[in-house]
């Protein structure tokens, strides 16, 4: 897609499907499935190429013209990070280690249009004990209105499974690299 001058990005989904809302790590994986295609490594996304799709190629899919970069006349939305976190210590290539080795457990300080709304392990914009409750309470009710229905895809949860790895290896326009899982 890069290849075709087509703008990609890298986001993150609800915890609800199965996966977080952590960036770092999304990067890293942004990095680590371009690797999947075999060891052309010049093909393969620099701890650089992944942090660009993470901010600027990101904010260009949502619409954001001033945002996604450190620069004059952009807004001021910047993540401080703790050096004396394991994996910077010792700091020897701070891109390389962040993307590859942060999880956001160093996140000290988080800044969105100059404005500092984390700070020391704390969101100073809401209650975050309330919310939490809030979201608790509404988990709650969601399973009980939807106990049927989820019992109903359980029962079936793993035919659609195997019927989707069956999927994967059979022939398809797009090639795929599920060789390994495949019996031919």
């Amino acid at each position: 897609m890069i290849e075709n001058g087509i703008v990609v990005g890298v986001g993150t989904d609800a915890s609800s499907t199965s996966d977080g809302q952590n960036m770092f790590e999304a990067t890293r994986l942004a990095s680590y499935l371009s690797r999947i295609d075999g060891f052309a490594t010049e093909k393969w996304l620099s701890a650089h190429d992944a942090l660009h799709l993470a901010t600027e190629g990101s904010a260009k899919i949502l619409g954001f013209e001033k945002i996604g970069q450190l620069a004059v006349g952009y807004e001021a939305d910047i993540v401080f990070l703790r050096l004396d976190s394991p994996h910077f210590v010792p700091l020897r290539a701070p891109l390389i280690q962040m993307v590859f080795a942060e999880t956001g457990s160093s996140v000290h300080t988080v800044m969105i249009g100059g404005r500092i709304v984390f700070h020391d392990g704390k969101l100073l914009t809401l209650d975050e004990g309330l919310l939490r409750r809030k979201a608790q309470e509404a988990a709650l009710r969601l399973d009980a209105a939807n106990d049927v229905a989820l019992a109903g895809a359980m029962s079936v949860a793993k035919f659609v499974g195997m019927f989707c790895a069956a999927q994967g290896c059979e022939g398809h326009l797009v090639r795929r690299n599920l060789g390994v899982v495949c019996q031919t």
